[in-house]
């Protein structure tokens, strides 16, 4: 199991899909910031305790860790790492609140780090912009994981006028910096 695991999330196919992929999601939030309103931030904020889209995606990032961890641990518990898997998962159905705001965190520390390591092999994409986008773009999932309950707080600000377009914004130019990216990528491919 561990190596289908290195496999797919090695496969160099994952840098352009993920750039796609956590485009669309960067944009669908903001535009979900975006309609915040008076009446409907009761229901908007619970977006971070959504648990079932959390142990979904909380699977996957967990599954993602295997193969990182792998070269760090002795062969021996190379065997143990999926039943850790499925015992953190469980575990975390179970005791943790904010499932989806920590999962999505674990997703934007592992995709950064993965666009930033494959970007760094193709001249064209591998600029400072780029780099200072993943580093704000992954100290921002790093800050999910450590205070996922501020998810909440980001959707109430979308009531303040002062600050309504401060993450919609940071959202869409992550959007639109990652799909010009992905463009790049698949046109020095071709």
């Amino acid at each position: 199991m561990n190596e289908l695991l290195v496999k797919f999330f090695g496969s160099s196919i994952l840098f352009p899909v993920l750039l796609f992929l956590t485009a669309a999601a960067a944009a669908a939030f903001a535009v979900y910031l975006l309609k915040v309103n008076q009446d409907n931030v009761e229901k908007m904020e619970k977006i971070s305790r959504w648990k079932i889209p959390g142990i979904i995606l909380g699977t996957i990032v967990l599954a993602w860790c295997i193969p990182h961890a792998m070269p760090i641990l002795p062969e021996i518990f190379h065997k143990l790492l999926f039943p850790f898997l499925v015992a953190a998962v469980i575990a975390s159905w179970c005791v943790l609140d904010h499932l989806f705001s920590r999962a999505l965190g674990g997703y934007m520390i592992l995709t950064a780090h993965l666009f930033l390591r494959d970007s760094f092999g193709c001249e064209e994409i591998s600029n400072p912009f780029f780099a200072i986008l993943c580093l704000v773009y992954g100290t921002f999932g790093i800050f999910l994981c450590g205070l996922p309950y501020r998810m909440r707080d980001i959707v109430r600000l979308g009531l303040k006028p002062k600050f309504r377009w401060i993450f919609p914004v940071f959202f869409g130019i992550v959007s639109l910096a990652f799909i010009i990216m992905g463009i790049c990528y698949l046109r020095m491919e071709v």
